[in-house]
């Protein structure tokens, strides 16, 4: 569970703390919008119309918000400071992957899983979303997984296969692993932005979440990829998912497609902070 200070920061009325116009405040209060969870839970046409304010009101709002909640800035030396021997790992499963990593899947910053439709990309990532549940002394962090699915719907029943014969190797686990994978499927590259500006800090300030998957990042921009408002929805997103990982010590998996012999570009997705790229190398 998250330390109660931490859960409190995200559940108190943090109105009168928020450097924003006045008359936002009033109409927050009015609808029953005052803590961080129940702002950044909430869509943003929600509160375009619960509040009755315009679009640019209600971002400047949110934006205020997240500021409030979560790290002003992260830079590598930051990341740095934070040893090797203390840095945490969740395991493959799988011991040779696990060496390839530095000891498995980093909780730090985020690492981009890249191959070819077919090769195995969601299979690892639902092999570390099972992982991640397992008990510290197994190698997993002992809570849950955030599963975001743009590709196309959660595969339910291959997670159901494997979580059958992951029962029979790792009786340490929890009872239920299902319960544990909060899955949200999103085609769309402008619900993607929002969710993790909004619904993911919510839910990680509810749950004890400890891995957060987003299988792929490509797919919602690939249609107008050479498009400049694309690219900065990007950076806004890699800039968020790097504050969430610092944030709230997570890890964070992004599965990248490639299309024949070509990566779509999701660099600045993992080098919003420089040295955060985990591992580069296809799988």
């Amino acid at each position: 569970m998250m330390e109660s200070t931490g859960f409190h920061k995200w559940t108190k009325n943090i109105l009168n703390e928020l450097d924003i116009n006045p008359k936002i405040v009033v109409c927050a209060k009015k609808a029953g919008f005052v803590s961080a969870s129940s702002i950044l839970g909430a869509s943003q046409n929600e509160l375009e119309e619960k509040l009755g304010l315009s679009s640019f009101h209600i971002k400047n709002f949110t934006d205020a918000v997240i500021s409030h909640v979560l790290p002003k800035k992260i830079s590598a030396w930051d990341m740095s400071q934070t040893g090797e021997r203390d840095l945490k790992h969740i395991t493959s499963g799988c011991q040779n992957l696990d060496s390839f990593l530095g000891g498995g899947l980093p909780v730090r910053g985020i690492t981009e899983v890249t191959g070819q439709s077919g090769s195995g990309k969601t299979q690892v990532a639902l092999q570390l979303s099972l992982c991640a549940q397992l008990p510290p002394a197994a190698g997993g962090l002992g809570k849950g997984v955030a599963y975001i699915c743009t590709e196309s719907q959660f595969p339910t029943a291959r997670l159901q296969q494997m979580v059958k014969h992951f029962k029979v190797k790792h009786s340490q686990g929890p009872a239920s692993y299902t319960d544990g994978i909060f899955v949200h499927h999103i085609p769309e590259m402008d619900s993607l932005v929002d969710c993790v500006r909004y619904q993911l800090p919510s839910l990680l300030s509810q749950r004890p979440i400890g891995l957060v998957v987003l299988d792929s990042v490509a797919s919602p921009f690939r249609a107008e990829e050479s498009s400049m408002e694309n690219k900065n929805l990007l950076y806004i997103l890699g800039y968020r998912l790097h504050q969430l990982a610092a944030a709230y010590n997570i890890a964070i998996l992004a599965i990248n497609q490639m299309l024949g012999n070509k990566i779509f570009k999701t660099q600045v997705l993992t080098d919003t902070i420089p040295q955060c790229r985990s591992s580069s190398s296809p799988l």
